[in-house]
């Protein structure tokens, strides 16, 4: 990722107004109900919004089609005869398949952020605010969201279109074929039809917003990859998932985007399980420390079809995942997805769930080596051991002597550039995020002092009242 992303919000639910710097790894800390969650879910929302580019220009709406017509048929008739096409024509078409690609989002975008939050979009927007706003950074620029009521509307949307049209090569090398080139890409083929048109355009479309994404614009690009750990995720594994005979029946995601987040929980885990299953357990070597703590061993066994997640326990029983002690069932998509051997995107809302504070120290060590080779770990958390544990691994990256001699292994280390951190408080009826500084020592201990009185807050007040009666 070659620039950081920034995500900035305006009048989302408690929040007036919050800028979001995404690093590879983004922490979000805070007590319960102070907004953490929400940001959380909106940033994937906004990462998976899927949109079908391959298909924009083959389905054209009948007006856009008459409107193209006439210029479809010079370009074909040019080709055809082995000389180039005009470059207004062929820009023509291209401008088209950006303005459909809009629609496209516009359409998306609205469904995937209710689908998210199992709501209306108006339920998002800040009691008394008429609009909601979100800015997503890009390569290009900018681009704004405007919600108001339930209607989605995109300002300020830019796809480097004026650079892809004056430095794009058309060429007709032979009579019957066109290329187009544009960087690196490169697509060439026989065009005889409308349809052989369209899908040469299509395909160098689809190609040319790869290269937008892979330099950090991210809005709509669907990351099939990426993986969201909801914070129910141990019941849902015990409740949605049966051990027998078919351990993932509920593949909604095979079919149509999923409706909720625990149903996308689990089809990530079953498209997890599949690729452990056929690739074997090399892989998992960097969590081994943290499952001998879980007090357990994984299997991935072949059942109706698929692979389902087995854990043998430290006593020697062997058991189906949902069967799992509640800790093991919490952690265990957490363990498989930052181990899964291609790069991802992991949103993992609160990884200490149900795990002792040294459980939690060598899952922040697993975190540690996965930043270095995912596209992007995003964790929301109101754990100040996991916080410590991170802390100290951000720490390492600097110390004299190596980690081994203090007991760690290199790859743990955490690089302080590629870390961002966020408390996210409540102040009245808003809620606030502030950025701590995280230096080459970690989070400063005055910003970490900020931390802890925040989480520790409550339990600070009972004990200063129980001090005060025993006076």
């Amino acid at each position: 990722m070659s620039k950081d992303i920034v995500v900035t919000v305006e009048n989302f639910g408690p929040f007036e107004h919050a800028e979001i710097k995404l690093k590879p790894l983004t922490i979000f800390i805070g007590r319960n109900s102070v907004g953490k969650s929400m940001l959380m879910r909106l940033l994937w929302a906004l990462a998976s919004t899927p949109v079908a580019l391959s298909a924009h220009l083959l389905f054209l709406p009948r007006e856009f089609d008459k409107r193209l017509g006439e210029v479809r048929g010079r370009i074909i008739d040019s080709i055809v005869k082995g000389s180039e096409p005009s470059r207004d024509d062929v820009h023509t078409l291209i401008k088209l398949y950006m303005e459909t690609f809009q629609e496209a989002l516009v359409r998306s975008l609205g469904g995937r952020i209710q689908g998210v939050f199992g709501s209306s979009l108006e339920e998002l927007i800040r009691v008394g605010a008429e609009t909601l706003r979100i800015s997503v950074s890009g390569p290009c620029g900018p681009t704004t969201i405007v919600i108001k009521g339930n209607d989605v509307r995109l300002e300020n949307f830019n796809l480097c279109l004026d650079d892809l049209l004056g430095r794009m090569v058309i060429e007709v090398p032979t009579p019957g074929i066109l290329g187009l080139k544009y960087e690196g890409i490169v697509v060439a083929r026989y065009v005889r039809t409308s349809y052989d048109l369209v899908s040469l355009i299509s395909e160098f479309m689809v190609r040319y917003f790869g290269t937008l994404y892979t330099k950090g614009f991210y809005l709509g690009s669907g990351w099939p990859d990426g993986v969201f750990l909801p914070d129910s995720r141990a019941g849902v594994v015990r409740l949605t998932i049966p051990p027998s005979p078919m351990p993932y029946p509920r593949l909604t995601s095979l079919f149509g985007p999923p409706l909720t987040l625990d149903e996308e929980f689990v089809n990530a885990t079953l498209r997890i399980a599949q690729v452990f299953g056929g690739s074997g357990l090399e892989t998992l070597e960097s969590a081994r420390d943290f499952l001998e703590e879980l007090g357990c061993e994984l299997e991935f066994k072949p059942i109706g079809g698929v692979y389902a997640v087995y854990v043998r326990a430290w006593s020697g029983k062997e058991l189906p995942l949902p069967l799992a002690p509640s800790g093991v069932r919490e952690s265990i998509a957490t363990v498989l997805a930052l181990t899964l051997p291609e790069p991802s995107t992991v949103f993992i809302e609160e990884p200490e769930a149900h795990l002792h504070p040294r459980a939690v120290t060598r899952l922040a060590r697993l975190i540690g080596v996965a930043v270095r080779y995912k596209g992007m770990i995003i964790v929301s958390t109101h754990s100040d051991h996991l916080l410590v544990a991170l802390n100290n691994l951000i720490a390492l990256s600097k110390a004299r002597g190596g980690a081994e001699r203090l007991g760690f292994r290199g790859a743990e280390a955490i690089d302080p550039s590629m870390v961002v951190a966020y408390l996210v408080v409540a102040e009245g009826r808003r809620a606030v995020v502030r950025e701590l500084r995280v230096e080459d020592t970690g989070i400063p201990e005055d910003e970490f002092a900020k931390v802890t009185e925040e989480l520790l807050e409550e339990r600070s007040r009972i004990y200063d009242e129980l001090q005060g009666a025993q006076l």
